[in-house]
């Protein structure tokens, strides 16, 4: 365990640390208020474009946190990013995350409140 504490202080630049912290806070309330927006939406169609709204704010977070955190290790070697991976990347996330709110607002739908 300290091991891992001590690569984060020793590895990583502490300021983009806290905005990867920071970003993630933020974007998940907005998930979870957008989720609730979809949850209560009246209609199929309306509740469609509140899902695939409520699923790019989690996507975003998922990816931006991660990609802020590793922007923030200081690596020894030099570094690259692709750009078609980190798209793609991108794409998986919005992607994992409207799978799991569109079951949570399935199972909602189908349960008695």
């Amino acid at each position: 365990m300290s091991h891992i504490f001590d690569c984060l202080v020793a590895d990583h630049d502490p300021w983009l640390m806290a905005l990867a912290g920071l970003i993630c806070l933020l974007s998940s309330l907005a998930a979870v208020s957008l989720t609730g927006q979809a949850r209560d939406s009246q209609g199929d169609r309306h509740r469609l474009v509140w899902l695939a709204t409520a699923s790019v704010a989690p996507g975003l977070a998922i990816w931006s946190t991660h990609f802020v955190a590793m922007l923030a290790y200081r690596s020894v070697l030099p570094m690259g990013y692709d750009l078609a991976l980190t798209i793609l990347s991108l794409l998986v996330a919005v992607a994992v995350s409207a799978v799991g709110l569109g079951a949570y607002l399935a199972r909602r739908r189908w349960l008695p409140p």
